[in-house]
């Protein structure tokens, strides 16, 4: 009997994981709609803004080939690293 609840808790556990995970991916692909009109994630092409591919743990401002505006240059010279909470922060 304890095995058939462990395995319940742990399928429903699962469930609401994956759940999570596809809805936490629609919003991200719901953010991503306004910001792929300037951005795109490969490594090699620039936009309007420079491409997103490897900038989380990256410091702001700095992307190679890509021409930042002064703000965004000095947030970088401050020590700006975009992770998940600097990048919600700039998002909003």
């Amino acid at each position: 009997m304890r095995a058939i609840a462990f395995f319940a808790v742990v399928s429903v556990a699962t469930f609401i994981t994956s759940q999570s995970q596809a809805q936490d991916a629609a919003a991200g692909e719901k953010v991503f709609a306004k910001c792929k009109a300037c951005h795109v994630v490969d490594k090699d092409t620039n936009k309007i803004g420079p491409s997103l591919s490897g900038v989380i743990g990256r410091t702001a401002g700095t992307h190679p080939g890509f021409k930042y505006s002064k703000p965004m240059t000095e947030a970088g010279k401050s020590g700006v690293k975009w992770d998940e909470a600097t990048l919600t922060a700039y998002l909003r």
